[in-house]
């Protein structure tokens, strides 16, 4: 009983931020109100904040009711759900990633279903069947294939959207190189996402426009494992330098890097 009425006391505050925000959207244009939520869950992200990040969450839920871009909406509570994953990832809460990786992809075949050539969705659906390889590696005979094809599908859409190379990326770097993978292939793919992302500018204030500091995130990750400290150092200050508040680099990848270095 007393750990039901913590409980309740924990998770109260979101939802009445998300009952909240429901209310007062209701008198603002939904595109507004969107706009507003995306920020919200990228400072979420910025501070690795897992009450935020499911206070973003249940705004963009609340959005589905009214929103005239409801393929939209669903992709952005994927992307909560991408980021809440990777939050139990590092904690190693194994049921909560199952959850979220399985709410992302339900969330993502229904944007699929409302707009077929949105690019984005099929790069976070990706995104999501990497998780979930990385969760049980067993699956990555069903799984792998499948992110071939979404990812190619992707491309064909979208052949200079940043994020699918972003992406595509990130699953050469997990993937062994015997089966299409590897490093060299990973940092290929990431400095042409870094390539485009320079140029690259989203339709709309409304779609995606993350990943930009992750591509090299991930270029110095992959140069911290070859032991190119150096180089590894290089890419980290670019991505804080993108977004000094990118807390991934910020508080775990460059820790890691000056251990190494002494």
């Amino acid at each position: 009983m007393v750990k039901k009425l913590l409980l309740l006391l924990w998770i109260s505050p979101i939802f009445n931020c998300a009952i909240m925000l429901a209310q007062s959207s209701k008198n603002i244009p939904p595109d507004t109100a969107l706009l507003q939520s995306i920020i919200q869950l990228q400072k979420a992200l910025d501070e690795w904040n897992k009450k935020k990040m499911l206070q973003a969450r249940a705004t963009f839920e609340q959005l589905l009711a009214y929103s005239n871009d409801q393929w939209l909406v669903h992709y952005y509570i994927a992307l909560s759900d991408l980021y809440l994953t990777q939050y139990h990832l590092s904690s190693k809460e194994k049921d909560e990633v199952k959850k979220y990786i399985k709410d992302g992809i339900e969330n993502l075949e229904r944007s699929i279903k409302l707009k077929e050539n949105f690019a984005d969705s099929y790069a976070l659906l990706a995104n999501l069947y990497g998780m979930e390889i990385s969760l049980s590696p067993t699956k990555g005979i069903i799984l792998g294939p499948r992110i071939n094809s979404v990812l190619a599908t992707a491309e064909k859409l979208e052949p200079n959207n940043p994020r699918v190379h972003l992406v595509a990326g990130i699953s050469a770097f997990h993937t062994p190189k015997l089966f299409g993978g590897g490093e060299d292939k990973a940092i290929q793919r990431l400095n042409k996402a870094a390539e485009l992302f320079e140029t690259y500018q989203p339709p709309s204030p409304l779609y995606p426009n993350w990943g930009h500091e992750e591509v090299y995130a991930w270029l110095g990750l992959i140069a911290m494992k070859q032991n190119d400290f150096e180089l590894a150092e290089k890419y980290f200050n670019k991505a804080l330098k993108i977004n000094p508040n990118y807390f991934w680099v910020k508080y775990v990848l460059l820790p890691q890097l000056k251990e190494k270095q002494n």
